[in-house]
């Protein structure tokens, strides 16, 4: 999943690129003014990788990361843990027989940063994300690692089925207009 070598710090950002210590706003804790009016918010640094797609990145310096987290304790025969090892969304014909997480990605071990737990496993929380813009310098000074070509093409895949469910008028639209109906 990930490459034996460290991009050159120069180097853009890529989608699957993981980070460490990238703050994420709590959502959890309250936004109250202090006496003299002003508030904080609180954040925490965590390890993300880069959802952002590569273009994006490049072109107009926006970053977009999610979180990485453990999972709850679970058996091999847990519905969630078969859906995690699903790496590629199941065809049409068996998408209820085939158990498939599209919110979640797994990510394996890799050195300090994302470690193996007995009974978990790691994953990159897709629907939580955080989104940076600007000198995206810092963001990569925090990058530790990148994901291989196939490790991309799977995130992309998920990416894909959570963010880019087509709806039957958006078929239709697309049929009126002269698209191709697969």
């Amino acid at each position: 999943m990930w490459e034996e070598n460290l991009p050159l710090l120069e180097d853009d950002l890529r989608q699957g690129d993981l980070l460490v210590r990238v703050p994420f706003v709590r959502l959890d804790s309250r936004f109250e003014p202090d006496q003299q009016g002003n508030a904080a918010l609180r954040v925490k640094l965590k390890t993300a990788i880069v959802v952002t797609q590569c273009c994006t990145v490049e072109q107009q310096h926006v970053v977009s990361v999610s979180p990485v987290a453990s999972t709850r304790r679970m058996a091999e025969e847990d519905q969630l843990y078969q859906a995690l090892l699903t790496e590629e969304p199941p065809p049409p014909e068996t998408v209820n027989d085939v158990p498939y997480a599209n919110n979640l990605f797994r990510l394996d071990p890799f050195q300090d940063h994302i470690r193996a737990e007995t009974g978990r496993l790691k994953v990159a929380e897709l629907s939580n994300v955080q989104t940076f813009t600007g000198n995206t310098g810092w963001l990569r000074e925090a990058r530790v690692a990148r994901m291989t070509s196939r490790a991309r093409q799977l995130l992309r895949f998920k990416l894909n089925v959570l963010w880019g469910r087509v709806e039957p008028t958006d078929a239709e639209a697309l049929k009126a207009e002269g698209f191709e109906d697969r």
